[in-house]
């Protein structure tokens, strides 16, 4: 039991201790967010809608651009390898889309606990607010998570190359495009 009341995690309720309200005084029905606490996790909560927003726009942004990118190059490039170029891009555009847009739905339910914690009339508003930070939580592992393997994957290839390119050169020592 806090200061504030109990959570019981089997019947997912709060209960709010005798005295531990907004106004001090007498039986609570749940627990307000106070003055520039709440105002805090209401602009943090707007922040988070924005960012949710703006990661999947920005993957589509990226993906368009770099197609359009490949489309205006197209004369330098020869007809089978500009298909596999295409391919390449759009699926790596689309698996990028498709990771910003479940951490947006994660920071979108982050923001929407949140602001239901700030809510005065809300009766669960310590459960609200765990659940929020819990989303974050799980955003936070996830951008860790998918850096990391992006580094593992960037040094993997770097070792790759390093450990091709000697063979490659000593097939064809000048660099010379042609068989």
């Amino acid at each position: 039991m806090s200061r504030f009341g109990s959570y019981d995690a089997s019947g997912g309720t709060w209960r709010p201790r005798e005295g531990a309200g907004a106004t001090g005084g007498g039986p609570s029905v749940g627990v307000a967010f106070d003055g520039e606490l709440a105002r805090s996790l209401a602009r943090l909560a707007q922040w988070l809608r924005i960012a949710a927003v703006a990661g999947p726009s920005a993957a589509l942004l990226q993906l368009v651009a770099q197609v359009i990118a490949l489309l205006v190059r197209r004369d330098r490039i020869p007809h089978s390898g500009m298909q596999a170029q295409l391919l390449g891009m759009a699926c790596g555009g689309l698996i990028a889309l498709g990771i910003s847009v479940a951490l947006a739905v994660l920071l979108h339910g982050a923001a929407g606990s949140l602001r239901r914690a700030v809510a005065e009339a809300e009766v669960d508003a310590p459960a609200q607010f765990v659940a929020g930070v819990g989303r974050l939580r799980v955003y936070f592992l996830l951008k860790a998570t998918l850096g990391t393997l992006a580094l593992l994957a960037a040094c993997c290839l770097v070792v790759l190359l390093l450990l091709l390119m000697p063979h490659a050169l000593v097939a064809n020592p000048f660099g010379s495009m042609r068989p």
